[in-house]
């Protein structure tokens, strides 16, 4: 995926307002992840590529977000439905884990400094597709997206916009694409 506008975009400052030391912040900030274009090639990281018109593929290999630095890591990360996700948390501080979905269920869970990991949903996995925004209301700059995609044939693009979707039987199919 390529941005084509003239002039690569700015990544937007967003102010860290606590835990400084504990958020790995050399900075006053975080960059925001929701535009993030790589100068050289004009590459957009963190968009989803998925096919459609076909079923199956592979699972998401053990699904995890990060929490590290007070950042999510991946900012997206593409599942199959039926997947749950493990969500992690080194920092030292509380962070909370708040997804907002539409055809799957919503929910607000707080992972305590001292606990490293929580499974969500709690039961059962997002069994219906869509893209299902995350944020942490303690560190309001956090936000991240779960694309639960229909099947195993989708991917998201590197830092350089670059992907690559692996065992795609013979045939003919449309690629999509969504970014934030």
């Amino acid at each position: 995926m390529v941005f084509e506008g003239a002039q690569v975009p700015e990544r937007v400052k967003l102010p860290v307002t606590k835990d400084n030391e504990k958020c790995e912040c050399g900075s006053p900030y975080k960059l925001d992840e929701s535009l993030v274009v790589d100068s050289g090639s004009k590459g957009i990281a963190h968009a989803v590529v998925w096919l459609k018109g076909i079923e199956g593929g592979p699972e998401t290999k053990d699904p995890t977000i990060d929490q590290k630095g007070c950042v999510f890591i991946p900012h997206v990360l593409a599942i199959k439905k039926g997947q749950r996700v493990k969500v992690l948390n080194p920092d030292g501080v509380a962070h909370n884990f708040h997804w907002t979905a539409q055809s799957n269920p919503s929910d607000n869970k707080t992972i305590a400094k001292f606990k490293k990991e929580l499974m969500v949903p709690s039961e059962g996995g997002f069994e219906k597709p869509e893209f299902i925004r995350a944020v942490c209301d303690i560190h309001p700059w956090m936000a991240g997206w779960i694309a639960v995609m229909e099947n195993g044939y989708a991917t998201v693009t590197d830092e350089k916009g670059a992907f690559k979707i692996e065992g795609i039987p013979p045939g003919k199919y449309t690629v999509a694409c969504w970014q934030e």
